[in-house]
């Protein structure tokens, strides 16, 4: 019985060696998952973080985007505002150069037509100078001559003439 006796006792002691591994295999397993429950809790309140943090840039962009869309409607209501006065303003400024091309076209012809009067004006002045000296050869003329006298009134008439016709177009 001693074979048996030290055979249960070494089958003991190897129990006991091996209940002793389980519980620190158990002991140490508790640990590992108490370190792991704890990792655990910490990523999921990382993760809670995260999305929280997730939700809030969801939020911002959608705002961001909203932001845009309004700034990008205000921007082509504006370029459109813009595009609408400018066309105005190029109409505007055809319109003012047309009239300021008649405007001077009106004006040279103004021009032109005061240089013709003007001319006109300097040949009948000259006609009625050149007249005014005819009529006062022939008036010195006509104290010398009796059958001058006629020839000096048809000059007379003549001067009142072109003294009319002068004052008609002056």
């Amino acid at each position: 019985m001693d074979a048996k006796d030290a055979e249960i006792a070494r089958l003991r002691e190897e129990l006991d060696k091996a209940q002793h591994e389980v519980d620190e295999v158990l002991e140490s397993t508790k640990d590992i998952e108490i370190q792991l429950e704890q990792d655990i809790a910490l990523a999921e309140q990382q993760l809670q973080k995260a999305r929280r943090r997730n939700d809030d840039l969801v939020y911002d962009l959608t705002k961001y985007k909203e932001r845009f869309a309004q700034a990008q409607n205000d921007h082509e209501k504006e370029v459109s505002a813009i595009q609408r006065e400018l066309k105005i303003t190029k109409k505007s400024y055809l319109e003012v150069r047309d009239r300021l091309r008649e405007e001077e076209s009106k004006h040279d012809d103004l021009e032109r037509q005061e240089r013709i009067v003007t001319t006109s004006y300097q040949d009948l002045e000259n006609k009625y100078h050149a007249a005014l000296e005819k009529n006062a050869v022939l008036e010195s003329e006509l104290e010398g001559a009796e059958t001058s006298s006629v020839e000096c009134q048809r000059l007379k008439d003549e001067v009142r003439d072109l003294e009319a016709e002068l004052t008609v177009k002056g």
